[in-house]
């Protein structure tokens, strides 16, 4: 961040820093980070980072499960409500507005540096959570899958059967 700011590239190396013309850029660097951040009595708000394209993904897990569970017993339509607005799928969490992640990820400022991580850790437990019923829905309709072939290599089985005895009556 303070290298970013001093406009140093992200990736210099110790090599090619040049002490008499960067050192100072720097140093301003440091004093403006330090008043900004370390003097601030009040404490850190927090940042949750995502990625600008999550924007635009935004999936409803507990209505899908919801969805999924009223087919499965028949319940369909009852009590539902209108979907909600979604949280993008966040990829990260920081008390500060770092300038490496402007460019590559989008950020939303909340109230505490706890409440960031708490809600970063929140969607990513929902998130394994999806997974799982995601999981464990392919597995069901593998399932409904291998019996309905077998029903209906029994069912061609029984027709089979049926035409040998019908040719044998004759």
């Amino acid at each position: 961040h303070i290298l970013l700011d001093a406009g140093l590239p992200q990736n210099l190396t110790i090599g090619a820093f040049d002490f008499e013309k960067q050192f100072e850029d720097l140093l301003q660097s440091f004093k403006r980070f330090e008043e900004k951040y370390y003097i601030n009595k009040d404490g850190f708000s927090g940042y949750l980072l995502y990625k600008p394209d999550a924007e635009k993904v935004k999936v409803d897990a507990a209505r899908r499960a919801k969805k999924t569970a009223s087919e499965l017993t028949g319940e369909e339509g009852k009590g539902e409500q209108a979907p909600k607005e979604e949280e993008p799928l966040y990829c990260g969490y920081s008390p500060l507005p770092f300038k490496q992640h402007e460019k590559s990820l989008h950020r939303t400022q909340v109230e505490s540096f706890s409440e960031a991580v708490d809600r970063y850790f929140s969607q990513m437990e929902a998130k394994k959570g999806e997974n799982a019923l995601e999981v464990k829905e392919k597995q069901a309709v593998k399932r409904m899958d291998q019996i309905k072939k077998d029903q209906q290599q029994r069912i061609e089985g029984l027709e089979e059967e049926e035409r040998r005895n019908v040719m044998k009556a004759e």
